[in-house]
């Protein structure tokens, strides 16, 4: 869990007058065309001008009313409009792709310390590298900046690591995987085209003394995951940092997905102990999940849950966007210690999305750690084309630990709602460990915003103080992040996990890869800090 750390809000300085709050906003005691002035109440909303009611004509506007960040608008008349922070001013590093290397933070992950050097290191992906200049160079490169960085921070102190394969890359934080107190970077490359047409491949860079800045090639890595089954895309998703089998170091899971082919396949997950040492396969796997249904995309997404259950072991999860009728979705909870081959018809608990999931529920699993004091840990689960709320405005969904047998939408603890159509909320969630120092887990969410379907708000990440329950909208974020760009999809990804500018507090990572320079989406991470 992260470090707890003291939350301070920037807000505007504003000077309010008790007297003005009596006149309204409006101009005065005589400002409304009903001739009672401030003990009228135009918009219905049972307060007066005289009670505080800064915008009669607005029922949605009045004192004590949610406020809602990031709308511009005093909702709750106490002087303050609720916007969100800029990200762009907030920022403390940018980092921003270039015209030949566009498309800079398509994914991004912080790694605590892979260096020993206290900080922890910011991991990138930057997609389609050199692709105006020829064929030959249509690749993807891992970027690695070691901590610690501040505005002065440039591509230039970057590590890049590339494949011959042209498939982009996963990349996640492995944990200390060798007992050695550093942490290792795992890199996967689930379209990789040996021993077989995209069978996928796997890298665990180990942590250690770290490169001079320069391009450097993964196949040079010695150790490896391998698959040797066509279209196998092992890696297509990962997680690390969790422990199979309670010997206090970090293992790894990894997913080959079911297939909609010709002949559909069925999805696999697969646990390696850590340490990895050596070229393996993924025969080398001490746990293994199958599922049970040829094309429901079983495997897309995956992720350690924390302890659900209180027997001190770390319980996994792991989703299945098409699967049941109508492509509702399907996510499985099983219980650690992991070992041995298993099915999905065997996990403690599953969790089924609703009509409106729209083939997305499980694209973000996260572990959300204790948000209401119980002792277990908590889970967030979104859809992010989720249709209720407009087309592809998103939906996530926190479920209290504990949980055992079939659960639906309906009973999650809290929901948190999208503001309208190409929201995409919940395509990131994070937990932001225990910001405001109550005891209690924080949780990160992200709406990238996708104009081509609506969306008509700025892309933002907000942050929510624990614990939840209920329907929650950005009106009850503690604090959000907004992008001044509407196009740049800021918070497509994030990352969390340690202090990556040497000051003692924990960063965000917000990547924004259609990040816009003259015209072309090179990319952009920005880095926050959480207190």
């Amino acid at each position: 869990m992260l470090s707890r750390f003291m939350m301070t809000r920037h807000v505007p300085l504003v000077v309010l007058l008790p007297t003005l709050l009596a006149l309204g906003c409006k101009g005065g005691l005589f400002a409304d065309d009903t001739g009672q002035g401030a003990y009228a109440d135009e918009d219905e909303d049972g307060f007066q001008g005289i009670d505080g009611d800064c915008d009669d004509q607005d029922p949605s506007v009045f004192p004590g009313a949610a406020e809602l960040a990031g709308d511009g608008v005093d909702n709750n008349c106490d002087g303050l409009d609720g916007s969100a922070d800029s990200l762009q001013d907030e920022a403390v590093f940018t980092l921003t792709g270039e015209e030949l290397r566009p498309s800079l933070g398509s994914q991004v992950a912080v790694v605590r310390d892979m260096d020993g050097d206290g900080h922890a290191e910011l991991v990138m992906t930057q997609q389609l590298v050199g692709l105006e200049n020829s064929a030959e160079e249509l690749t993807e490169q891992v970027v690695i900046v070691p901590g610690p960085l501040d505005t002065t921070t440039t591509l230039e102190d970057a590590v890049r690591w590339s494949s011959e394969s042209i498939s982009f890359h996963n990349i996640a934080d492995g944990g200390d995987m060798n007992g050695d107190g550093l942490s290792e970077l795992i890199i996967a490359a689930p379209g990789y085209t040996e021993p077989e047409t995209n069978a996928g491949r796997v890298w665990v860079l180990a942590g250690g003394a770290t490169p001079r800045p320069g391009l450097y090639s993964l196949e040079t890595l010695s150790d490896t995951i391998t698959h040797d089954k066509s279209f196998g895309s092992i890696g297509t998703a990962l997680s690390g940092g969790g422990d199979l089998n309670g010997d206090g170091r970090s293992d790894l899971l990894l997913t080959s997905p079911s297939q909609l082919l010709a002949t559909p396949t069925t999805g696999l997950v697969l646990g390696f102990e850590g340490p990895i040492t050596g070229a393996i396969t993924t025969d080398d796997a001490t746990f293994g999940l199958s599922g049970v249904d040829p094309g429901d995309l079983m495997g897309e997404a995956i992720a350690w849950a924390g302890d659900m259950n209180g027997d001190g072991h770390d319980d996994m999860l792991v989703s299945a966007p098409a699967s049941g009728e109508a492509g509702v979705g399907q996510v499985w909870l099983v219980y650690g210690p992991l070992s041995g081959a298993l099915t999905v018809s065997d996990a403690d608990a599953s969790l089924v999305g609703d009509a409106q999931t729209a083939f997305s529920f499980g694209s973000s699993l996260t572990a959300a750690g204790d948000t209401d004091g119980d002792g277990v840990d908590d889970v967030l689960i979104s859809s992010q084309f989720y249709a209720a709320d407009g087309e592809r405005a998103g939906r996530s969904w926190l479920f209290l630990g504990g949980l055992s047998g079939a659960y639906s939408v309906t009973d999650a603890e809290a929901t948190f709602l999208a503001l309208g159509p190409g929201d995409w909320l919940g395509a990131a969630t994070l937990s932001a460990g225990d910001i405001n120092d109550d005891g209690l887990s924080d949780v990160l969410l992200s709406a990238p915003q996708q104009v081509y379907w609506g969306g008509d708000h700025l892309p933002r990440v907000s942050l929510f103080y624990g614990p939840f329950s209920g329907e929650l909208t950005a009106e009850h974020a503690d604090r959000v992040w907004s992008s001044a760009v509407n196009t740049d999809m800021a918070g497509v990804s994030m990352a969390v996990g340690g202090d990556l500018t040497g000051d003692g507090a924990a960063d965000l990572a917000i990547s924004a890869p259609r990040h816009p320079v003259d015209g072309r989406p090179v990319g952009r991470v920005y880095g926050v800090t959480l207190e």
